[in-house]
């Protein structure tokens, strides 16, 4: 199966490079422990790991607990990943204790599952849910601290079954209820309901008959939006809502959002974070987005700027691919790249490529027994965000997530071109 690069969660795969500034010069030899997990953040079992040397390659495979210690000749160096036809590479990391996230689920762990019922019970402030007038959406959040799950809710009043696709440790359940003025197509939303249940244990292969969720109404504060947005594109706004460990969201319709001045209501409770995210697709598979995230606004507005899409350079649409090709993008300066290959055609490796250079040249490697076929057909693209190679290697953090005013990032997704492989 082949993924389209938007993934939010980038797997990390093997691939060897010769772009990365890895000299070794900064240090001598040592040994980096670090873990491969999936998507859904449980740990990913076989995974192989790999650093590029002065004479080759050197790997490791992960344990039952995802758990790898390597040996590289030096910091920064490349780090490379590989489980089934995912093939990715970090260029120039520094951080010893890496967790690379995989695209997928773990697998054979994600593959045992659990089952729960549950009746989410109240009247959503009328004698409906949503009230007259409003269009209303719920979802139900399963965390642990180190994993989640995202499903549709129920309505209220309506029993439900859920199946989730994973099996964790006691966690915590949430369901939140929204409703938006007409349509939340048309229309951010403008009240909020929460329901909890903290400390619910789930068992691989069982059904676990919950209590019912009550829904009780949120306070609410406004946020301040100013946003920018390059010439010829419509964006369009969406909210989502996480609860706990870690900060996971789902994200919903919350109108049009034009350039300019915009105010967005915020619910308020514990543990409880809200991102706004208001995204443009300038067309041919591109797309620009900016996010901010927090607790509790403030009187200060927080400015949202759609940034201009990654410009392809090289090779051109149609290109045919082989060791020694050049890519070449132009992007934001001082952000993270990640050129993505995707192929169509079975048996060939999908490639990710994380860097804070705009160019990549494509290696020999035979020697690590990755092989694509001939004719093998590929799209490429480039994602680039504000953050650093060691940041996207940044363990997950189990740690309560403290209330925090709210921030702002973007991210920008260029033009999709193919290439076929010689």
């Amino acid at each position: 199966m082949h993924r389209n690069p938007l993934t939010l969660l980038l797997a990390v795969a093997l691939l060897a490079a010769c772009a990365g500034g890895s000299d070794g010069s900064t240090s001598g030899p040592l040994v980096v422990t670090g873990s491969v997990v999936g998507s859904d953040r449980l740990p990913v079992e076989g995974a192989r790991v790999a650093t590029r040397t002065a004479d080759g390659w050197r790997s490791t495979t992960s344990d039952v607990q995802g758990a790898f210690a390597l040996q590289v000749d030096g910091v920064p160096y490349d780090l490379a990943v590989v489980r089934g036809d995912q093939v990715d590479l970090y260029l120039g990391v520094t951080r010893t204790n890496p967790q690379a996230r995989l695209a997928l689920p773990a697998g054979g762990l994600g593959a045992l599952g659990a089952t729960f019922t549950t009746t989410i019970t109240g009247d959503c402030g009328g004698a409906g849910c949503p009230p007259a007038g409003y269009e209303g959406n719920g979802q139900l959040t399963f965390t642990t601290g180190t994993a989640y799950w995202f499903g549709t809710a129920q309505p209220p009043g309506s029993a439900g079954t859920y199946n989730l696709a994973w099996m964790g440790p006691a966690g915590t359940l949430f369901a939140m209820y929204w409703a938006c003025p007409g349509t939340c197509a048309a229309s951010a939303p403008g009240a909020f309901w929460l329901a909890r249940q903290d400390a619910v244990a789930l068992r691989a292969g069982v059904t676990t008959d919950l209590p019912a969720l009550a829904l009780a109404p949120l306070p609410t504060a406004p946020l301040g939006v100013n946003l920018t947005a390059p010439q010829g594109v419509s964006p369009q706004a969406m909210m989502g809502f996480a609860l706990g460990t870690p900060a996971a969201y789902w994200l919903h319709a919350a109108g049009p959002a034009a350039p300019g001045a915009h105010t967005f209501l915020v619910p308020l409770a514990q543990d409880l974070r809200t991102m706004v995210y208001v995204t443009a697709s300038p067309g041919g598979g591109a797309m620009t987005s900016a996010t901010c995230a927090g607790t509790t606004p403030t009187a200060s507005v927080v400015d949202l700027a759609l940034r201009a899409v990654p410009s392809l350079l090289e090779p051109l649409d149609g290109a045919t691919l082989g060791a020694g090709t050049r890519f070449a993008w132009s992007s934001e300066p001082g952000a993270v790249h990640v050129l993505g290959l995707v192929s169509s055609t079975t048996g060939a490796p999908d490639f990710h490529v994380t860097t804070t250079a705009q160019t990549f040249e494509v290696p020999d490697l035979s020697a690590l027994g990755i092989t694509v076929p001939a004719g093998a057909a590929y799209t490429w693209s480039v994602r680039s965000q504000p953050t650093t190679v060691d940041g996207r290697l940044a363990p997950t953090s189990t740690a309560p997530i403290p209330p925090s005013q709210f921030t702002s990032s973007w991210s920008t997704q260029s033009a999709t071109r193919t290439a076929t492989v010689l």
